[in-house]
């Protein structure tokens, strides 16, 4: 760790002390951990970092955090080396007892990144401790299986775990099953299980093992029968052979994708296994095109993952959303503004999302319009084309009224585009109205137009 600034962190707050000597223990790892307040007490301020590194693996990062609870002032932080940017942030408790925290900063891999501690509280809690952060700072190879869409022709890459159900002949480059509509597998080649021999069959066959990585989603096709005690494919665990997730058929031979979030196992051992225990009617599964590597970019952008999305809704390509704000109409475009946490799938620090539609139907996502500054998070507002310049940011420019938000004050500020939305500058006198009666709630959510100049 380098110190950056202050005297809130030294080489004497790192302890090897279980508790805090009035109350329980911290629960850290190891021998030693960073106790910030070790070495003095809440009045101290400062900064550390880490060295730098790329980031890499599957780009989930964990550590160890508690002490004080101001996401301002108090807090963790990565931050991205090419711009200063603090890509994710948490402040503790206001406990002494340290929590577990999992950033997915997949989205950053291959990026220089490094991680800051920050205090700049010296008031009661004024202290944050940190220990036991773990990083991938190695890329691993993209993780795949051999023959996942049985494009060799055969089930090379297979084992035949036993029975007769699974063989060579029944991978097929059949379109349909002569008796209904098409298979709609991907590629030449799938696994018909009905194709030698019929549903009087039985047996398993189990794909290699490979430690799982990525995202931590899986997805493939299947059709079939549709029974999940004896018919189905399943995600299984090396070490003890647990089924840790299980899909089966529809009785249609027409495929169908499965998604799975296994997330929880990224970095365990694993395996696919396909089974077929029915003699019955509809007693086969079919299978194809089997993807065990998932990046975020995969999520966002797969064709396979689009059943996921609100087909009335808009969304953001990843993490949150909610309230929508800003809606205005100009040039022959709508503009959609929503509250938006770029950094993680809760409620968090909130910016200004921005999509842009021609017929209200088809969006474009844009860039963040307005980002969390020094002043706090960017909260809802309004947005009022300015046709006469009546605020000084230039004719037809956009202008923005919204609320910025820090530890509980509420302010009025502003911002405006002369580019469509584009980009966005902040005015350089915000706040506008400030919260002189430190109103617990203290929002201006519309407004309708300006009567004389701000701006000169």
């Amino acid at each position: 760790m380098t110190i950056l600034s202050g005297d809130a962190f030294t080489d004497l707050d790192v302890t090897s002390a279980h508790d805090w000597g009035w109350g329980g223990p911290f629960n850290h790892n190891g021998n030693y951990h960073l106790y910030g307040i070790d070495n003095g007490d809440d009045s101290q301020v400062g900064s550390i970092r880490s060295q730098k590194f790329i980031l890499g693996g599957n780009g989930q990062i964990d550590f160890l955090v508690s002490g004080g609870n101001d996401i301002y002032n108090l807090y963790v932080a990565l931050v991205r080396d090419s711009d200063g940017k603090e890509l994710m942030k948490v402040s503790g408790g206001d406990k002494e007892g340290y929590t577990r925290v999992y950033w997915d900063a997949s989205e950053y891999i291959g990026e220089k990144v490094y991680i800051k501690v920050i205090d700049k509280d010296n008031g009661g809690w004024g202290h944050i401790s940190i220990d036991d952060v773990n990083a991938p700072v190695q890329p691993p190879t993209k993780v795949t299986i051999s023959n996942p869409g049985f494009e060799n022709g055969d089930l090379t890459g297979w084992t035949i775990a036993n029975g007769t159900a699974f063989s060579n002949l029944d991978v097929t480059t059949d379109t349909n099953w002569g008796w209904g509509g098409d298979f709609n597998h991907q590629g030449t080649y799938h696994l018909w299980n009905f194709k030698d021999g019929g549903d009087s069959q039985v047996g398993e066959i189990h794909s290699e093992n490979f430690t799982h990585y990525g995202s931590g989603w899986i997805d493939f096709l299947i059709s079939g029968g549709n029974n999940l005690d004896n018919i189905y494919v399943s995600l299984v665990r090396g070490s003890d052979g647990a089924e840790l997730f299980k899909a089966t058929g529809s009785e249609n031979e027409e495929y169908t994708r499965v998604y799975w979030d296994a997330s929880s196992y990224v970095g365990e051992e694993v395996y696919l296994k396909v089974v077929d225990n029915n003699t019955g009617s509809w007693g086969h599964i079919n299978v194809d095109d089997f993807n065990v590597y998932n990046t975020e970019t995969d999520i966002q952008t797969s064709d396979r993952y689009q059943q996921y999305r609100s087909q009335y809704h808009f969304t953001p390509e990843i993490n949150w959303m909610n309230d929508p704000n800003g809606l205005v109409y100009f040039d022959g475009e709508y503009h959609l503004f929503y509250q938006h946490n770029p950094t993680g799938t809760t409620w968090g620090p909130m910016n200004w999302g921005h999509a842009v539609s021609n017929d209200l139907v088809n969006w474009e996502r844009l860039p963040i319009a307005i980002e969390d500054d020094e002043n706090g998070f960017i909260w809802s507002g309004s947005v009022v084309i300015d046709k006469n310049n009546t605020a000084g940011f230039g004719t037809n420019a956009m202008v923005a009224m919204f609320t910025h938000e820090k530890g509980g004050n509420q302010i009025q500020s502003l911002a405006y585009s002369n580019d469509k939305g584009r980009t966005w500058t902040k005015y350089a006198g915000n706040p506008v109205i400030s919260n002189a009666g430190n109103l617990p709630v203290f929002r201006v959510r519309r407004y309708y137009g300006m009567q004389k100049p701000i701006n000169g």
